[in-house]
């Protein structure tokens, strides 16, 4: 999320500072207010929550499953087992 944010201030674009929520959320936030809603087609914003969870439970867990993990990858439609 923060190269989209990168690449589209390097092409000009004034993008202020969002505070709170996930980058995902604000970045979500950003396209709303140029009328792009990743809630609706053809975006599948319940697939881009997946996403976010999967590489967060890869990246700051090293690719280990924490119980926290597996709860919140369960929540995001992934079924994981904690310590796999």
């Amino acid at each position: 999320m923060d190269l989209v944010i990168e690449q589209l201030s390097a092409g000009g674009t004034k993008i202020p500072e969002e505070r709170g929520g996930s980058k995902l959320d604000q970045l979500r936030r950003q396209f709303h207010k140029v009328e792009i809603d990743l809630e609706k087609p053809p975006f599948s914003w319940h697939s881009l929550n997946q996403i976010r969870e999967l590489r967060n439970c890869i990246a700051h867990a090293d690719g280990w499953i924490s119980e926290e993990f597996a709860e919140r990858l369960d929540t995001a439609g992934f079924r994981g087992e904690a310590g796999h």
